[in-house]
């Protein structure tokens, strides 16, 4: 279920970084939670030059939102959210100063993936969901 989605002014990746880019944010998912690599979705918007703005003067600046499910712990947020702004740093060129990203927890029951409503965060309800989705 987790969602990644980048917004960045035009041309600011190219579509090699946004494939590396997506590589990098699957592996530090998959590593801080172990979810299966098919679950993460990365997903990038871009907005026409002029369109982006810090306050009131006009930035390409980048956004990331991570939607991810509840329960991890604060140490292990903060750790991706390190990795990630290194990933865009390293990867897509761009100055830590002109990125933003925020970690929203979609609550149980609050989405759907595969056709199944998202389960509750212990471990007997992701293994019952797990198996169910692996029919």
């Amino acid at each position: 279920m987790p969602v990644y989605v980048w917004t960045s002014q035009q041309g600011t990746f190219s579509q090699d970084q946004r494939k590396s880019l997506a590589r990098a944010v699957t592996d530090i998912h998959c590593s801080a939670t172990g979810a299966p690599r098919n679950f993460v979705r990365v997903i990038f918007n871009t907005y026409p030059e002029g369109s982006g703005f810090l306050a009131e003067t006009p930035s390409a600046t980048v956004f990331l939102l991570c939607h991810i499910r509840p329960g991890r712990t604060m140490e292990t947020k903060h750790s991706m959210l390190k990795q990630l702004n290194d990933a865009a740093v390293k990867i897509g060129g761009i100055s830590s100063d002109a990125l933003a990203i925020i970690v929203a927890e979609i609550p149980p029951g609050h989405g759907m993936e595969f056709g199944l409503i998202l389960p509750g965060t212990t471990p007997e309800e992701e293994a019952n969901w797990l198996k169910e989705h692996r029919r």
